[in-house]
């Protein structure tokens, strides 16, 4: 989406920026609601596709599911780090594209050997926020429930007659795992500038 907005000029590209961005302004749990309004058992997009295809509305309902829950977190994630890596692209000497074209490469060609290792910053940049992010959105994870990971049953011991040593280890192990994440997507991303 990024290479696409900053790479090419784009029809109503003011409103595709809009379109994108706008999920930011969104919790999480706003997003998580829309995906069982859209994809739950009386969802729209599920009650139009079973009228479609003659299945049961129940048969095609994924919102309480792992690909409800990937879906959700997608459409939270992909305007973070669209917006990081448009910064990213804008900066792209586009010099060295067009002489490694002139010079025989491919589009392909192009990307890999000369513009991929100029926006790899921001993608590790985009991983780490994008991350890090998905890991804190509670809100998500309690309304979806799909399946018991960290973060939800962190959530969980956190309420009414919560193990206090549970939940300081689970606090702890998610607190490391998230520095380290962290401090090793920032080494590459410094060992990738310093090139």
């Amino acid at each position: 989406i990024a290479h696409a907005l900053e790479k090419y000029d784009l029809p109503s590209e003011d409103l595709l920026v809009t379109l994108v961005s706008f999920p930011i302004s969104l919790p999480g749990i706003v997003a998580a609601f829309m995906i069982l309004v859209l994809f739950g058992n009386n969802g729209v997009v599920t009650a139009l596709a079973a009228a479609l295809t003659g299945s049961r509305p129940t048969d095609l309902a994924f919102a309480v599911s792992v690909p409800g829950l990937f879906v959700a977190f997608v459409y939270s994630m992909v305007p973070r780090a669209t917006l990081i890596l448009r910064g990213t692209y804008a900066e792209v000497d586009s010099a060295a594209e067009e002489a490694a074209q002139a010079l025989g490469a491919t589009p392909f060609e192009t990307f890999r050997y000369v513009t991929l290792p100029q926006i790899r910053p921001g993608i590790t940049g985009a991983l780490i926020l994008t991350f890090r992010t998905g890991l804190a959105i509670f809100g998500t994870l309690v309304v979806i429930q799909t399946l018991v990971v960290w973060t939800l049953q962190l959530s969980r011991e956190l309420g009414v007659g919560y193990d206090v040593q549970v939940a300081g280890a689970m606090a702890t192990v998610y607190f490391a795992f998230t520095f380290l994440f962290t401090v090793l997507g920032l080494r590459y991303t410094s060992a990738e500038v310093g090139i």
